[in-house]
């Protein structure tokens, strides 16, 4: 197959998944990835996403879900095809997890490296679990820029979650698209952490 022929199909089932996600038919999600496989149509950086919300819908634990997309990410990002798009949808997925679940230190840590756009050590963006042991994969990648729908999903989840201050930080943000300060990295993170800098 080639990428034209399978597009129609790509997207058909892209959208079966998101349909089975939204009624929470994970029989039909699972009918759909087994129709994928025998047609063999590879998943793209937007099932990827799909099956974040997915994971987050049916309740798995968040370093779940990041684990998925940290491997997601890093199988897309060196795939030969990979036409240097830096996936701004799937880091825009993983921050509204986050943000929804309450774990807003985590969100804002990857929602500022992505501001900043540093070469930055994927695992330690990730979720900080206080039982949970230090990730211990290291990938180094430029973040995506935040686009629109980053400032929009943070902005809903932190207000839907009552942090009006973030809420409001973030549409401060948006109007006006400068780099944070240094300072504001490291009371989100520590910076040496996050960028390997000392």
């Amino acid at each position: 197959y080639t990428l034209h022929t399978l597009f129609p199909y790509t997207t058909l089932f892209r959208s079966l998944l998101r349909l089975a996600v939204k009624a929470r038919s994970w029989g039909l999600f699972e009918g759909v990835e087994d129709r994928m496989r025998r047609e063999q149509v590879l998943g793209d950086v937007h099932t990827v996403g799909i099956h974040l919300l997915k994971d987050d819908e049916r309740g798995a634990h968040v370093e779940t879900i990041w684990a998925k997309f940290e491997r997601g990410f890093v199988r897309l990002d060196e795939d030969p095809a990979n036409d240097g798009t830096r996936w701004t949808g799937l880091w825009n997925t993983m921050l509204w997890i986050l943000a929804k679940r309450g774990s807003t230190e985590d969100a804002m840590r990857m929602y500022l490296a992505m501001r900043v756009g540093k070469q930055v050590d994927l695992r330690t963006l990730a979720p900080r679990s206080e039982a949970g042991p230090e990730p211990t994969t290291s990938y180094w990648t430029p973040p995506p820029s935040p686009d629109l729908a980053t400032y929009t999903m943070l902005i809903q989840a932190f207000a839907h979650r009552g942090d009006l201050n973030k809420a409001l930080r973030i549409m401060r943000d948006q109007f006006t698209k400068s780099p944070p300060y240094h300072h504001e990295i490291g009371r989100a993170s520590c910076r040496e952490r996050v960028y390997g800098e000392c």
